[in-house]
């Protein structure tokens, strides 16, 4: 994840949120959130980062050695994911936390798909972070006959 390679020297945590605004938005967008407080959002060796990070992207934005999954379970930060990405070379689009699954419909899913901009090699499960919704998530994944993996066997 680059953000963490430039990251490195803040000794800051560098996390993912959930999907706030489902697979609706037309045009391919990223939020970047700069921690959660005034101390962190007036913080300009945090600002730089987060902007140098940006930059280094745009000039070089190079997915090929990423596989890249939509993610499906969790909490709002979802660390489980996290933690596969740091080791795992996996880039996420959208991921649906726990929270929402209820909501998640076979066409929903198929939207996040489509509308990532990479194309998805995988579903990124976290199997713990499904709660009761196990079942219909891995239901729904075999009719899509959708490739999935979950995060507690990367």
């Amino acid at each position: 994840m680059l953000l963490k390679k430039h990251a490195a020297q803040t000794g800051h945590e560098v996390t993912l949120e959930v999907t706030h605004h489902g697979p609706y938005i037309e045009t391919p967008c990223l939020f970047v959130e700069l921690g959660s407080t005034e101390k962190e959002w007036v913080n300009a060796e945090y600002a730089r980062v987060v902007a140098d990070t940006i930059l280094d992207f745009l000039d070089h934005p190079n997915t090929d050695s990423c596989r890249i999954a939509v993610a499906l379970g969790g909490t709002h930060y979802a660390p489980n994911i996290v933690k596969c990405i740091g080791r795992a070379g996996i880039a996420t689009s959208h991921i649906c936390p726990k929270h929402a699954l209820q909501h998640l419909s076979k066409d929903m899913l198929r939207q996040a798909i489509e509308k990532t901009k990479e194309r998805v090699d995988f579903v990124l499960v976290d199997w713990k972070g499904l709660g009761g919704e196990k079942a219909r998530i891995k239901d729904m994944l075999a009719e899509l006959n959708l490739e999935w993996k979950r995060t507690d066997k990367i």
